[in-house]
């Protein structure tokens, strides 16, 4: 048992007899020689029996001592030695039932063979395991999962046990939960981002506004200062759309490959043509789901691709 450090640990060891001890070793001979004396002169003792009293006395008085210091530190020691226990497994069938209504399980016993409680509200923090290899990590592990495997709970006339299944479900619950309360989360930030910037847009606008009319280049404060930067490259500004030539307007058109080669081959020879061979020769073609499933809905037979009834799980 580890009973603390202190500062008079780090001092000398002291002299085997101190002043005290000497005074109390001289009291005892004394005592001792006045009562020799009284033995001899006042009660007509021998010396033998003087010596018989003496060793019957010190036997008497070293049991004693001995008895008591066993019975007095016999915890103490019990805790340093720390023995291996036996208990009955009615009675720790009785303690797991008793950690169970207490929302705990067992984790293990002291030296004197005293339940220690591990309280759910504690397990789920993080935690680890350290020792040596044969010290019982596994063991602990194994012994925690089997109560957890067969623990009941809820009142002695109603409990029921918690089965894999259970314990699966209340993951996947408690997961969804916090999926859903971080989707909420997001959208709520997203929503907040998307006001945050329209509000620096607007702050941005109103200060070049500003200072283009005032003729301002730079704002200084205490801390910080706004300048008037022109920008790399110039900004593309439409007055009038409708003055823009058509060879200026462009649309994305979805075309499969079939139609598209179709247009190609009837077109003349020429810019355009090249640019749309090009297209079709080159990578980013992707299949359109929504285009086979609906020609497989439709009873058209399509090489390469079919529609599979699959499953999902859900919870009840």
């Amino acid at each position: 048992m580890n009973y603390g450090y202190s500062d008079n640990d780090r001092l000398a060891r002291p002299p085997l007899f101190r002043e005290t001890d000497v005074v109390l070793m001289c009291l005892g001979c004394g005592g001792i020689l006045i009562l020799l004396y009284t033995a001899t002169t006042s009660w007509h003792l021998s010396l033998r029996q003087v010596q018989e009293i003496a060793a019957y006395s010190l036997l008497t008085f070293g049991f004693s001592y001995l008895y008591l210091w066993r019975i007095l530190t016999r915890r103490r020691r019990t805790a340093e030695k720390w023995p291996p226990i036996r208990l009955s497994p009615l009675r720790d069938r009785r303690n797991i039932e008793q950690a169970w209504r207490q929302d705990a399980v067992v984790l293990g016993y002291d030296a004197f063979g005293h339940p220690w409680f591990w309280p759910d509200r504690i397990r789920v923090m993080q935690g680890i395991v350290l020792g040596q290899t044969g010290s019982g990590k596994t063991t602990l592990l194994r012994n925690i999962i089997t109560q957890d495997l067969s623990r009941r709970v809820g009142s002695s006339g109603e409990s029921h046990k918690i089965t894999k299944v259970d314990r699966i479900a209340g993951y996947w619950r408690w997961q969804e939960s916090i999926a859903r309360i971080c989707g909420e989360e997001a959208d709520r930030l997203s929503v907040r981002k998307r006001a945050a910037e329209g509000r620096v847009n607007r702050l941005k606008d109103m200060l070049l506004a500003f200072m283009i009319s005032k003729n301002f280049k730079k704002l200084d404060g205490e801390k910080a200062a706004i300048g008037l930067q022109s920008n790399a490259a110039p900004s593309l500004v439409i007055d009038d759309p409708l003055h823009v030539g058509e060879c200026f307007f462009e649309k994305t058109v979805r075309f499969t490959k079939t139609e598209l080669q179709e247009i190609v081959y009837q077109l003349a020879d020429g810019t355009l043509r090249r640019r749309l061979e090009a297209a079709l020769a080159g990578d980013g073609w992707e299949i359109s789901s929504s285009a086979v499933r609906f020609a497989i809905t439709n009873g058209s037979a399509v090489s390469g691709a079919r529609l599979v009834k699959g499953h999902h799980v859900r919870l009840r």
